[in-house]
């Protein structure tokens, strides 16, 4: 009895080690009913006062010492300064900051990666792409499909500019000022008007 017990024991030793020497078998994987990214959930609210209740997206009416929401569908308005994805109106007593924009912005001064309407600031308003209207004391853009009103006024490419000092780098468009810089221009400096169509 002890051989076969000895021998059962070796049959069972051997099975282990067979077993761990094998390839471990891939966990299951469930089939996800949705895409990851959209699984993600938002929060959203209509009213926030201060960040609260924290939300990620405000369908309505936001008011915060500084930015507190992702998204503000509506009217945001910072004490100091706001930031958050716009479709709406932006308020602030310093600077509105925005990725995306659609509505109107006023501060003293607005800065925003893309936006369409228009951009109301006491110093300057900086846009990379706008369609729409800058009006402030200095005015910067990439590209606008739309037009620069202010003192001084800079893009590579704007339809319109109204201002003391207007330049662009090319493209078309019409510039009234005293100083007019437009290297396609029909002189790349003149003063009180110059064009490219």
């Amino acid at each position: 009895m002890g051989k076969m017990a000895l021998g059962f024991s070796m049959i069972t030793l051997l099975s282990f080690g067979l077993a761990a020497e094998e390839a471990p078998a891939e966990p299951e994987v469930m089939p996800q009913i949705c895409p990851a990214s959209s699984c993600a959930t938002r929060s959203s609210g209509l009213v926030s006062f201060f960040g609260w209740p924290w939300v990620d997206v405000v369908n309505g009416f936001s008011l915060d010492l500084y930015h507190a929401h992702d998204e503000v569908n509506g009217m945001e308005f910072g004490l100091l300064f706001s930031e958050a994805d716009v479709n709406g109106f932006q308020l602030a007593p310093c600077v509105n900051i925005a990725n995306t924009f659609c509505g109107v912005q006023l501060a003293c001064g607005n800065i925003t990666d893309q936006f369409t309407g228009l951009q109301l600031g006491v110093g300057g308003n900086s846009a990379y792409q706008f369609t729409g209207c800058q009006l402030s004391i200095t005015n910067i853009t990439e590209t606008a499909d739309g037009a620069q009103i202010g003192a001084f006024n800079l893009a590579e490419d704007c339809d319109f500019q109204l201002g003391a000092i207007n330049c662009v780098e090319g493209g078309k468009g019409l510039q009234i000022g005293a100083i007019n810089y437009n290297p396609d221009g029909f002189l790349p400096v003149f003063p009180l008007f110059n064009y490219s169509f």
